[in-house]
């Protein structure tokens, strides 16, 4: 997705799914493209599961 503004509450980008004629594009991005770091934070509501850990995640 294109990038608009940061977030204000941690000033990062949203990123989100594309679509296409009604279906979701996928695509598997080898990890050699990367040039730099991402954090990806879920949107899980307003709580998350106390039993997610950074083990079974």
């Amino acid at each position: 997705t294109a990038f608009r503004n940061p977030e204000r509450h941690h000033g990062l980008y949203k990123i989100s799914h594309d679509i296409v004629d009604g279906e979701r594009q996928a695509s598997i991005v080898p990890v050699e493209f990367f040039r730099r770091s991402v954090h990806l934070i879920p949107r899980f509501g307003a709580h998350a599961p106390k039993d997610w850990t950074s083990s079974n995640v």
